[in-house]
């Protein structure tokens, strides 16, 4: 083998422990999304006043579980 062979076999082997989650991990979430309409849906229409759009934003909220068991999924729950 040529040394820029082994130079990348040695790299990878290093970084291969670093690609599994071997500890608990626990996140949660949240933001505000407020949507903006813009544009010509037909010539002549206005968007704003004529199609009755408001403008009504969104929450959303999410808890995520991470473990190191491979067989076990992990858990992502979100709500909007």
């Amino acid at each position: 083998m040529n040394k820029k062979a082994i130079a990348m076999l040695f790299s990878m082997s290093l970084a291969a422990p670093l690609a599994s989650a071997d500890t608990l991990g626990l996140e949660i979430g949240g933001g505000y999304w407020i949507p903006d309409v813009d544009g010509d849906v037909v010539s002549g229409v206005d968007v704003d006043s004529e199609l009755d759009i408001e403008d009504i934003g969104s929450a959303y909220v999410y808890a995520q579980f991470e473990h190191p068991m491979p067989i076990i999924p992990n858990l992502r729950v979100a709500r909007t």
